[in-house]
């Protein structure tokens, strides 16, 4: 069964929010494990050399609610006869993560023995055959969102070839809400580790108001963040009952803490949305704003939470795991922006994603 295409489009701020795309339970229903069978694509291996491509799947998987979400893999062809560690991609903006799968560091991880799955949560999706739209209306990554997650990890887990105790969820960006939202409301779900690429923690980042810090109004941001999610305002500016229930779904901070799985956050030293960035580099406001703070406040309440392990970056950074930061000690970052370096952060995603999948935790 595939269901009739959805019109709406996946919203997305410019290339910024395409990039990264720019962040109880996961409901009580379990995954309709798939419509029907899994449709299978023809691909060239990647590599132009003569091994066999990856086998790429197409698959329609009923949600919590009922609706149906596309969900696309993409299985290494020559197996061992072991088991395979499982990446689950988690979109950053308002889009899908089909494009996702092309990029470096999950193209090659597929060809390395790797199951690999994106899926387009509900409401998104262009409704092209690269894209097709999933049922249901845009959720902004909330509990409805959260679910559709989990009827991925759920869905990946009867693949006979996953490897149940390590599977991983890499989140970009705004996907943070919807990963630690799904994760921390049911911690059952037995995800090895979470990586966190520049999400943001709250409304007060969601929206980018560290920007109207300062008086130059030719770097805010908040205007457009507001219209990307329909005139919304953060619960500071906006401290109604509804806008503070509203937002308390989608802000990480509320559930990182409660989230069992290892935690690594991928920063660089310039975030891809927040202050200070190469064009504003004097951007200091503590203890309301300074450099990378949403970054520390999720890891710190993450450390201080249930998390097994946690790290800001890969190894070769050299911060200590299970560490406590503030204004006054920061942790080390990845130098530049994400943005800036696309090719080089896909390498570094790459190794990140293998030291946590190789990790016993």
């Amino acid at each position: 069964m595939r269901p009739a295409s959805n019109t709406r489009k996946a919203l997305s701020i410019g290339l910024l929010v395409l990039f990264l795309t720019v962040s109880s339970g996961c409901g009580n229903g379990g995954v309709d494990t798939a419509s029907d069978t899994p449709e299978t694509v023809d691909e060239t291996s990647p590599s132009g050399g003569g091994e066999a491509a990856p086998l790429v799947e197409n698959a329609w998987i009923k949600s919590t609610n009922g609706n149906f979400i596309f969900v696309r893999s993409k299985t290494p062809s020559a197996g061992t006869g072991e088991k395979l560690p499982v990446i689950i991609i988690v979109p950053g903006g308002l889009g899908s993560s089909m494009w996702y799968l092309d990029i470096q560091a999950f193209a090659e991880l597929a060809d390395e023995g790797y199951i690999i799955y994106a899926f387009t949560p509900q409401g998104r999706g262009s409704g092209t055959e690269t894209d097709p739209a999933s049922e249901g209306v845009e959720n902004y990554n909330g509990l409805v969102h959260q679910d559709d997650l989990k009827a991925v990890i759920e869905y990946a887990k009867t693949n006979p070839l996953a490897d149940q105790d390590n599977i991983g969820v890499v989140s970009f960006s705004f996907g943070i809400s919807m990963a630690a939202g799904c994760l921390g409301r049911d911690p059952g779900l037995n995800v090895k580790y979470l990586i966190d690429v520049e999400g943001p923690s709250d409304s007060y980042v969601i929206m980018a108001d560290a920007w109207l810090l300062d008086s130059d109004t030719a770097n805010d941001k908040t205007a457009q963040m507001s219209g990307m999610f329909g005139g919304r305002e953060d619960t500071a500016d906006d401290p109604s009952a509804e806008n503070i229930q509203w937002w308390s779904e989608r802000e990480a901070l509320n559930y990182i803490g409660s989230v069992t799985s290892a935690y690594m956050r991928i920063q660089s030293e310039w975030d891809h949305m927040q202050p200070p960035n190469q064009d504003y580099q004097s951007f200091d406001y503590p203890p309301l704003w300074y450099g990378n703070k949403h970054a520390v406040d999720l890891l710190n309440a993450a450390t201080n939470g249930s998390s097994v392990w946690t790290r800001m970056n890969g190894e070769d950074i050299g911060n200590p795991p299970n560490a406590l930061y503030g204004y006054e000690s920061q942790p080390a970052y990845y130098s530049g922006n994400i943005d800036g370096s696309f090719d080089n952060f896909s390498v570094q995603l790459k190794k990140s994603i293998k030291e946590m999948a190789g990790r016993i935790f």
